[in-house]
């Protein structure tokens, strides 16, 4: 059994928004199509349960129910039975304003409600090295709780299954695929590192990075750090050429004409055992997960979707060269629309880090996040 979201689906749920009163407590809205909970007007996303689109379908051996529609009403009446708390990954005292939700934990009653949701079949753990509720969805799974009913396969699983294509596009990448789909054919040139993309009159073009063009980019790369990034988050020469170099690392840039427009770098998180955030992180060992390092676009080309594609290039790359997963980290405040992009390709806090940067600038406060991409 599978889920796919049906365009155009009748549903109860998928387009209006449910205000639940919790017991005598501060009532809570629940957006469905938003995939968040409101409470004291601040939106949340459950972190680490991911439930269906309100108009997913599922699909047995013998029929199609509405699965969607079934998870998001198990979730409003599980929110009639007590008090509701919600606790953000995020600083609420950091600049949210730029921030369409936060990724929380909530509780009910004093138990997690996102555990409970993976526990009972009616959302999904993110598949990544440090994923929460991998347990209790494996029980989920082998008791046929929820959407597990009748042999429920995840998307991650048949839709790589289904093509022979690395592919990221899960319920929770529909961007990436989105921004593959607008994408214009490899140039005629017949050169494997550029990928053209744009009008005649407006052409950008995408090249990896490595040992083979460092030398001819080192200069633009340094200059675009010094003008987009404060003193605490710039990189040495070093640093830079250690990751671009590396054999595994994973560096695009975009280019138009000889200038450099942004670029984004990334190389195995075992290369960053000195960063906070990969120093802790479990993965770090198991050579599967890529450590997006940077990600800038100079001032002058954004608001055309560069940064949007270096990321979705680097993710997919990511996906055919074996890693199982990409992680970062962003500065909340000075990097909210980085945060922002991020979380529209299926990112997740997994740790909150204070006074990293120690420069007087606040918050000091990062997000260090994991992308899911592995397509086994």
């Amino acid at each position: 059994m599978r889920f796919r979201s049906v365009i155009g689906a009748a549903s109860l749920c998928a387009g209006m928004a449910l205000t639940i009163p919790a017991s005598g407590e501060t009532a809570v809205a629940v957006h469905p199509a938003r995939g968040v909970l409101v409470l004291d007007d601040t939106a949340y996303r459950l972190d680490g349960a991911s439930l269906p689109q309100p108009d997913a379908l599922c699909q047995t051996n013998s029929d199609t129910w509405r699965c969607g529609e079934a998870a998001w009403t198990a979730l409003q009446n599980r929110l009639t039975s007590g008090r509701i708390d919600c606790r953000p990954l995020v600083s609420l005292s950091a600049s949210t304003s730029t921030m369409d939700s936060l990724q929380a934990e909530c509780t009910l009653n004093g138990d997690s409600l996102n555990a409970w949701l993976v526990r009972y079949g009616w959302a999904l753990a993110d598949d990544s090295p440090a994923a929460p509720f991998q347990e209790e969805e494996a029980q989920a799974q082998q008791e046929a709780l929820g959407i597990w009913r009748n042999g429920f396969l995840p998307p991650r699983k048949w839709r790589a299954a289904a093509s022979s294509e690395c592919n990221v596009c899960s319920a929770r990448h529909e961007s990436i695929l989105r921004s593959k789909e607008t994408r214009q054919q490899p140039s005629a040139n017949g050169d494997a590192d550029w990928v053209s993309v744009g009008s005649s009159d407006r052409l950008m073009q995408y090249q990896r990075l490595g040992t083979h063009n460092w030398t001819q980019w080192r200069e633009a790369i340094l200059l675009l750090e010094a003008q987009i990034y404060e003193p605490s988050r710039q990189d040495t020469p070093e640093t830079l050429e250690r990751i671009i170099c590396n054999e595994r690392g994973i560096s695009l840039a975009a280019v138009e004409g000889q200038r450099l427009a942004g670029f984004c770098l990334g190389a195995p998180l075992e290369n960053f055992a000195h960063v906070r955030g990969p120093a802790e992180d479990p993965a770090r060992g198991s050579n599967t997960a890529l450590y997006a390092a940077d990600t800038l676009v100079d001032a002058h080309y954004r608001g055309r979707g560069i940064g949007r594609e270096l990321k979705v290039r680097q993710i997919e790359a990511a996906c055919s060269e074996g890693f199982k997963s990409v992680c970062g980290r962003n500065r909340v405040g000075l990097a909210n629309a980085m945060w922002q992009l991020n979380t529209s390709l299926g990112a997740r806090a997994v740790h909150i880090i204070e006074k990293d940067y120690q420069d007087g600038i606040e918050p000091d406060i990062c997000i260090y996040y994991h992308i899911a991409v592995s397509a086994a």
